[in-house]
């Protein structure tokens, strides 16, 4: 992961390539055609995916505001202290134990 110090991300624009059309058999051209279902069964979601996708659901949304903030302290060389990682573990600790409490 990077972090931009000017507290502006860049997205990532990710280019899908173009899809052939799938090669004419026996002269018929299949543009047009309706197409065949990828799965003769329906979709049914394992317990592993769907407690996954709970968890998902239940993570807090991200905040570009913090993000910049954040990124504006590390470009300032202020998480960079044994003060500031003391104070980073403490947070995490603190949140470990609120979260084995709920």
């Amino acid at each position: 992961m990077q972090v931009h110090p000017s507290g502006s991300h860049p997205y990532v624009n990710r280019h899908q390539p173009e899809l052939t059309p799938p090669a004419r058999v026996g002269g018929a051209d299949t543009v047009g055609s309706p197409a065949a279902p990828l799965a003769s069964h329906p979709f049914s979601p394992t317990e592993q995916f769907s407690q996954l996708l709970l968890a998902l659901q239940q993570l807090p949304d991200v905040r570009a505001e913090v993000i910049e903030a954040v990124a504006a302290r590390l470009a300032n060389g202020e998480l960079g202290s044994p003060q500031a990682a003391a104070e980073t573990a403490r947070a995490l600790l603190q949140h470990s134990v609120n979260e084995s409490r709920s």
